[in-house]
């Protein structure tokens, strides 16, 4: 059960996308196209390819990492993520805010609350994200399927 709780965890940081620490500057962005134009960026299926605590994770706990590296599947689908591997299934609601495209942060809700930053590459190919919540502080990277 403590192994299901930290894998569900792990799915929300990396759902819970948003901008990158080293851009928390940026204004948010109030105009509702902005929010709109980027959530149609962030549609589709993303796969994680990367993670980097910042802190070192147990090693039971990063095991359960390297598993779901390459295998969890992302989808973001107009105002809800899903995460998917295999054995694993989980779907929360999610608030983009502080929008400076391709910047922004993500938040999931309906359960623990978790906040990432977030940027898309310049190709639209990749997000390179920063967990801002516990226990899932640190970086990683999806790539667009």
């Amino acid at each position: 059960m403590k192994r299901l709780r930290r894998l569900v965890a792990l799915a929300a940081l990396v759902t819970s996308l948003a901008p990158l620490a080293a851009c928390g500057d940026s204004a948010p962005a109030r105009a509702p196209d902005a929010v709109a134009t980027l959530d149609a960026k962030l549609r589709g299926s993303w796969r994680l390819v990367e993670y980097h605590p910042e802190v070192p994770l147990e090693p039971n706990l990063q095991a359960l990492v390297d598993v779901q590296m390459r295998s969890m599947v992302i989808r973001f689908d107009g105002g809800h993520v899903i995460a998917e591997s295999p054995g694993f299934h989980w779907d929360r609601p999610y608030v983009l805010s502080d929008v400076a495209d391709p910047m922004f942060k993500i938040t999931t809700t309906g359960g623990d609350t978790y906040t990432t930053s977030g940027q898309l590459d310049v190709d639209g190919r990749r997000i390179f994200f920063h967990g801002e919540s516990e226990p899932w502080r640190g970086t990683g990277t999806l790539q667009r399927q």
